[in-house]
């Protein structure tokens, strides 16, 4: 569900329904919705196209002056290697647990629990057996 404005300036629901098969990645063990992007920070409010619709390329990151916000859904077992991206990750937790992986250590992320990724070398890994479900903001940063 998105908001947004109507000819006389009202506030309204103005989009409503699953994210386009464009903004849809999927793999064996891995299923990402990005629900919304922007190109550019401060984004335009007055926009009124979709951004996923033209969601080309499915890059894992943001545009370099940009955002991403995706739901991710994976399997027991699932992960993601060791890696970094020029971001800064915001995301919570919904079900399952989630492995968060870094050079030093390790921790365990639950339902409720928020995560800040800095820009760090990280993997993850779903562990458990039941899927890991979150949502999670990538930001762009220098």
């Amino acid at each position: 569900m998105v908001t947004g404005f109507d000819s006389d300036g009202k506030s309204i629901i103005s989009m409503d329904g699953p994210v386009p098969d464009a903004g849809v990645s999927k793999s064996p063990d891995r299923e990402v919705h990005w629900v919304w992007r922007s190109n550019d920070v401060p984004s335009e409010l007055k926009d009124t196209v979709d951004p996923m619709l033209t969601y080309v390329g499915k890059r894992d990151w943001p545009a370099k002056e940009g955002y991403l916000i995706g739901i991710f859904k994976w399997d027991p077992g699932a992960g993601y290697p060791m890696h970094t991206t020029p971001t800064i990750d915001v995301g919570f937790v919904l079900s399952g647990q989630l492995e968060l992986i870094m050079e030093k250590g390790s921790t365990i992320l639950g339902p409720g629990d928020c995560y800040v990724q800095r820009g760090t070398p990280h993997g993850w890994k779903v562990v458990g057996d039941e899927p890991g479900v979150f949502v999670g903001l990538m930001v762009a940063a220098k």
